[in-house]
């Protein structure tokens, strides 16, 4: 945008933008942490349900979320 000879305010909005972005970053990580351990230690508590169609969907979320913790 500084190449193309944006206005100076617009570019402070976007720089915010960024900064926010980044800021936000870490805090959804460590929500999705929160929920991974918090629904982790629901489905081994209940695991007499591993049969019913809602514990193997929150497995498989699980699984994706693990995905995504790991990187």
């Amino acid at each position: 945008m500084k190449d193309e000879g944006k206005d100076e305010y617009a570019l402070k909005l976007q720089e915010e933008v960024i900064r926010e972005s980044a800021r936000m970053v870490p805090y959804c990580t460590n929500e999705l942490q929160t929920a991974y351990s918090e629904l982790k230690t629901l489905l081994e508590s209940e695991s007499h349900l591993c049969e019913s169609e809602e514990y193997q969907t929150c497995n498989v979320i699980l699984g994706e979320a693990g995905v995504l913790l790991a990187q």
